[in-house]
């Protein structure tokens, strides 16, 4: 016997769930919006249904059998049925995200034309996530058991993944498979893992496009160019081993990408105002003076 569709809701949380099924061909099982707490984490049981997320806030990490994925704000991930998964809200921007579970004959299919599968469960949006929000919070509130609220919910489910599909396969400017804001996130997410060791043709290279396209997207979504962004990574990082660690300028050097310490020193003073040695010797005088 089915159990009847339930309706919960405190601070932080909300969701439907137990939704009655009527249709095979897509039908929403469950659906809700969460506020996490910072290291807030969720393993998965083997599920039998599609359980679709979309980050609206902060960040966190969502791991597969195969991969582990480092997921911001406009990421959406996807839990697919028989297979385990693992993810974590971050402990400094805890993530909040929306979330759609469902199934039917035509679920999978539906998926691939976003261009969401098993083999590629996480995607980034091609426009604000917070668009789809409006979509769940109409779910959340046909949830007393009704039949016109059942047609409700299996309509606005239909509406989601049309929005979906519409936005991820919009052709953009240039020629360019994806919207300049999916480059630039991926882009991002490229350099943050890579920063040490990837130049601007190499960051291009990886996404598909033209070291003049990056250029041009980065300057647009953030008035500072992909040379400058893997410097600023580089110099970040230079100057937590300079002050945190005992670790020789050579050492710190080829930690960070370049082989000729005295390049490295001349760029960091140009970066910091001031050498290496004398930024690690003036962070050692502060410390002692506390």
């Amino acid at each position: 016997m089915d159990k009847n569709t339930t309706y919960y809701q405190k601070k932080g949380l909300k969701f439907i769930a137990n939704v009655v099924r009527e249709t095979n061909d897509l039908y929403l099982v469950h659906c809700g919006h969460q506020v996490c707490v910072p290291g807030y984490t969720y393993q998965h049981k083997t599920r039998t249904d599609f359980h679709l997320h979309f980050v609206l806030e902060g960040k966190g990490i969502f791991r597969t059998d195969k991969k582990e994925y480092q997921l911001i704000k406009n990421d959406i991930f996807l839990l697919l049925p028989e297979t385990s998964f693992y993810y974590a809200a971050d402990e400094e921007e805890p993530w909040e995200y929306i979330w759609i579970a469902f199934n039917g004959e035509i679920a999978l299919r539906s998926l691939a034309m976003i261009g969401l599968s098993y083999e590629q469960p996480v995607i980034h949006s091609a426009v604000p996530v917070r668009n789809y929000l409006p979509y769940i919070t109409r779910l959340l509130s046909y949830h007393e058991l009704s039949r016109s609220n059942y047609l409700m919910r299996v309509g606005i489910l239909y509406e989601v993944l049309a929005e979906l599909m519409a936005a991820q396969n919009k052709t953009p400017s240039k020629g360019y498979k994806y919207p300049k804001e999916a480059y630039y996130h991926y882009a991002i997410k490229y350099i943050n893992a890579k920063y040490t060791e990837v130049t601007v043709k190499e960051v291009a290279a990886h996404i598909g496009i033209t070291s003049r396209y990056l250029a041009n997207i980065f300057k647009e979504m953030s008035e500072v160019s992909p040379k400058e962004y893997i410097m600023d990574k580089r110099m970040k990082h230079a100057e937590n081993l300079i002050i945190n660690s005992d670790l020789q300028i050579q050492e710190i050097a080829n930690i960070i990408g370049y082989s000729d310490p005295l390049a490295f020193s001349k760029i960091y003073k140009s970066y910091f105002g001031q050498s290496p040695l004398n930024h690690r010797m003036n962070a050692v005088q502060e410390n002692e003076k506390k």
